[in-house]
């Protein structure tokens, strides 16, 4: 398997295998992924509702679970053997186990502007102020849309724009959904208009292609037709910058000169895999980083990928690096010029 690092490299096409598990559920998936070869993972901490509308669970309030969201680094070409180990060996072919997932990474030299769609699905990322996670998890439920999981996060307003003269709410949260591409549309109309997207300061919307997926509960009514011949145009990718805890502000004071106006950041940590040197433990030490999202336009992204290799943290572990995700489509007054 690969490290991050190598997501920068242009011989091969790479993809992040994404797991969603039942916190608790990680370790395991760590020491199996160590088994099959991989040396490095980030988790991230989120809630997730369940698959399925459940009154007695609502009433209860056990229809929220605590999740592990695990990302791994893999090529394209093996990722779908992946999917199937940890198909297998965690039994995601059945409810409520876990899904498993693979998001192609975009850079220069591969589809940085446009991408044939491989599955009937993708993941609808949106960003908005803590204070509405609630209303927004049962707005979607109530509308039909099930597997949503959320990451607390902190907005960077006031790091990039530190004498702006408008309060902006910090405290956020990252929303992911999976849901078919036929689908996509009406979820986004619907959060647009209940959520005001298009007014500032409310939250952005993101879709990213989903390559390869396991675990899934699949609705019959469903629509998972699709034309793969079909090309989707790129119109920004996310860049996921990974920094020691703490460098997010030293990191996005470098990038602002290069036109950043925005970014999100998520608390991650990273699991080194391989055992430590004695051969004591199963599994190293681990080590937490900044996750640094910035939605941006596809030469800017370039630009971020290319500062960050040059810097250096006083606290890091390992050197920084940032991957980007190919971004299909967008809503939000932010996400209009957000990274620009």
């Amino acid at each position: 398997m690969i490290n991050y690092s190598e997501l920068s490299s242009h011989d091969d096409t790479y993809c992040i295998l994404g797991i969603i598990v039942n916190r608790g559920q990680g370790k395991k998936i760590f020491q199996f992924a160590r088994r099959i070869g991989f040396s490095k993972a980030n988790c991230l901490l989120g809630e997730g509702r369940s698959s399925r509308s459940n009154r007695i669970l609502e009433f209860l309030a056990l229809d929220e679970v605590d999740k592990e969201v695990i990302l791994l680094g893999v090529k394209s070409q093996q990722g779908q053997e992946m999917l199937s180990k940890l198909e297998k060996e965690f039994n995601f072919d059945k409810p409520n186990k876990g899904i498993a997932f693979m998001m192609p990474v975009s850079y220069p030299g591969t589809f940085d502007r446009e991408y044939v769609p491989e599955s009937p699905y993708v993941n609808v990322m949106i960003i908005l102020n803590e204070n509405v996670a609630d209303d927004f998890g049962n707005f979607v439920q109530e509308h039909g849309f099930s597997g949503l999981t959320m990451i607390k996060a902190r907005g960077a307003a006031s790091i990039i724009h530190p004498l702006m003269g408008i309060q902006v709410e910090s405290a956020k949260v990252v929303a992911m959904m999976i849901v078919p591409r036929s689908k996509m549309e009406h979820l986004i109309y619907l959060v647009s208009q209940r959520f005001n997207l298009a007014t500032e300061n409310t939250g952005v919307l993101a879709v990213q292609p989903i390559s390869r997926l396991v675990g899934i509960v699949q609705d019959e009514k469903d629509d998972l037709s699709m034309n793969p011949s079909a090309p989707e145009p790129i119109i920004k990718q996310m860049v996921v910058a990974l920094v020691p805890h703490g460098s997010a502000e030293e990191y996005l004071h470098n990038v602002k000169k290069l036109g950043v106006s925005g970014s999100t950041i998520i608390h991650s940590r990273l699991a080194n895999l391989s055992p430590n040197s004695e051969g004591l433990l199963p599994i190293g030490i681990d080590a937490e980083e900044d996750m640094v999202i910035t939605l941006a336009s596809h030469e800017l992204a370039s630009k971020i990928r290319h500062e960050l290799s040059r810097q250096t943290f006083e606290n890091q572990v390992e050197k920084p690096y940032a991957f980007s995700f190919p971004v299909i489509r967008t809503e939000g007054i932010r996400a209009e010029g957000f990274g620009e």
